[in-house]
């Protein structure tokens, strides 16, 4: 079954319309509306307040999120690099005595096994 144009043009203002519940919709580009950013104070700010290089993506996604992105590093400075665990072991933790696998990206890769020796109250 075809269908037209106007049955599509329909169709997809009655779906945004719900989506929105009588907001105003936003018109030109994404970001337009956003003020302008100094890259290299963000990147100079980040790297002082986390004391470590800071990624291009880590700047951009305080450019973007800056709430999110702050809360994100402080997580990782605490942590470490949690990403690199399972998504088990992350959100419920090992057992006591489980053996796992971590790999960490240097300048190779390396594999480094860690097992749990007691449980943490």
């Amino acid at each position: 079954m075809l269908c037209n144009r106007n049955d599509l043009t329909i169709r997809t203002f009655v779906f945004l319309s719900q989506i929105l519940k009588g907001q105003k919709s936003l018109d030109g580009r994404p970001g337009e509306s956003l003020p302008p950013v100094d890259f290299e104070k963000l990147t100079a700010d980040l790297a002082e307040k986390h004391g470590h290089d800071v990624k291009e993506q880590h700047v951009i996604s305080a450019a973007l999120y800056p709430k999110v992105t702050d809360d994100f590093l402080e997580f990782h400075d605490k942590y470490g690099p949690v990403d690199r665990l399972d998504t088990k072991i992350f959100f419920v933790g090992p057992k006591v005595a489980q053996e796992m696998e971590v790999c960490y990206v240097f300048d190779s890769f390396l594999f480094e096994k860690i097992m749990i020796l007691k449980a943490y109250i």
